[in-house]
């Protein structure tokens, strides 16, 4: 159990605008037209306080000596109280995620905050995150942008971050290509997009990753394949998360 106390920070890196069935297919294998659940729009739907999405969640973990095989279901809801940037002064809004899973170490339970808002096109931009927050201070306006909308295959954006405690990092996201992929709630045609980080904490830790995730604009993130590893200096700490869409407040 003290092995998995590594990825409660993870979590909280890992939850940026993308939040979080078989897996995504190219769309030269597509099914029937009549089997999918086409794209509505290519524009972010604009989230609102009391939004939820629920995933099932397996998840494998090693540090080289030991290794787990965990399962179970994560939980992302837009918050009601907003939080108020220090250093942009913008009023953002609360994403909070919990993932509770167990495997043969025992329960894992933890939980995040990310703070954002949107523009009036849906683009989002992240201000900081975590309970005790780490707000963004550079870039200087006090937020990156973390997705444009309207989505486009082969959109690109990446940028250095760094926070008011001390912690510093890197992140960068594109938009690969339109696929389908087959959950229990049906086949959806989804963009597929990849984003990778890095992030170095006060306490000489590090983190790199990257996730793979399958976007409905208009609906959210229907799957999302999260791989990183974490480095103590002792000991280098991997994970994979795979999230699948089970349910959700949002009509589509």
């Amino acid at each position: 159990m003290r092995s998995f106390k590594t990825a409660a920070l993870i979590i909280c890196i890992c939850s940026f605008a993308f939040a979080c069935g078989s897996g995504g297919g190219d769309k030269s294998t597509s099914p029937t037209q009549e089997q999918v659940i086409g794209l509505k729009t290519n524009i972010l739907r604009t989230v609102s306080p009391g939004d939820n999405w629920e995933y099932s969640v397996t998840a494998t973990w090693s540090d080289g000596t030991a290794t787990d095989n965990l399962s179970g279901s994560s939980t992302v809801s837009i918050l009601f109280d907003t939080q108020r940037s220090p250093v942009s002064g913008i009023d953002c809004l609360d994403k909070y995620k919990v993932i509770d899973m167990t495997g043969s170490r025992g329960k894992f339970v933890r939980s995040s905050h990310t703070y954002f808002f949107q523009d009036a096109n849906g683009t989002h931009y992240n201000c900081g995150w975590g309970t005790e927050v780490k707000w963004v201070t550079s870039p200087p306006k006090g937020y990156f942008l973390s997705a444009e909308s309207p989505l486009a295959v082969g959109q690109s954006y990446s940028t250095s971050v760094a926070y008011d405690n001390g912690d510093s990092g890197t992140y960068s996201y594109s938009v690969e290509s339109i696929e389908y992929v087959s959950i229990e709630m049906g086949t959806y045609e989804s963009y597929r997009i990849e984003t990778n980080y890095t992030h170095s904490y006060t306490n000489g830790h590090r983190t790199e990753g990257n996730d793979t995730i399958w976007y409905v604009p208009g609906l959210g993130a229907i799957k999302k394949i999260s791989n990183f590893s974490h480095y103590t200096g002792e000991k280098t700490h991997v994970w994979q998360f795979v999230y699948i869409l089970t349910g959700t407040s949002v009509t589509y």
